[in-house]
């Protein structure tokens, strides 16, 4: 992607404007820069407050990264997610979150399922849960980096349900260090 103008002396991100978004999580992100996952964002907000840039974005896919040009500005391919859904994943899905949410009780989660009704990929809804649902950075991370969307979907329930498992257990009292 190109440098973005805001990178070039404006001050700052116009509304409209892509950017390419990279977690960064230490120097493996610049040594390994073919293996590093980004998200191709749009600035939906811009804001500037007593000397404070603050920036609403959407991310819209997620690109993987092919080269550096420099620490602003990288080369990337966007990932295109299949369209089907298969298996009734979406479904599955949508029942083990709910679950989750009923058994933490969860002051947002009339909100959260209410949400869920709107989300019409597989792609959209494995994000929406590992954002709103998974506890484990570690676990949001291999969700983020797994590109293929039928795969994340597994894993995602085989995270839910672990995670599913470990509520039980603290509800009825065994706790544990799993």
């Amino acid at each position: 992607m190109e440098i973005p103008d805001f990178l070039k002396g404006q001050t700052q991100l116009v509304p409209g404007e892509k950017l390419l978004v990279i977690p960064v999580w230490g120097l493996q992100n610049f040594i390994f820069p073919k293996r590093q996952i980004g998200t191709i964002a749009k600035v939906t907000k811009s804001l500037e407050s007593k000397g404070i840039a603050m920036v609403e974005i959407r991310g819209l896919s997620r690109a993987r990264i092919t080269k550096f040009q420099s620490l602003l500005s990288a080369d990337c391919t966007e990932i295109i997610d299949a369209l089907s859904e298969k298996n009734g994943m979406m479904e599955t899905l949508r029942k083990k979150a709910q679950e989750y949410t009923f058994l933490m009780d969860i002051n947002e989660s009339d909100r959260l399922i209410y949400l869920m009704n709107f989300i019409t990929s597989l792609n959209e809804m494995t994000d929406f849960i590992s954002n709103y649902f998974i506890s484990e950075f570690k676990n949001k991370l291999k969700l983020y980096q797994e590109t293929d969307v039928q795969k994340r979907a597994l894993l995602l329930v085989l995270i839910l349900e672990k995670q599913l498992k470990n509520v039980r257990k603290i509800k009825s009292g065994i706790i544990t260090n799993e």
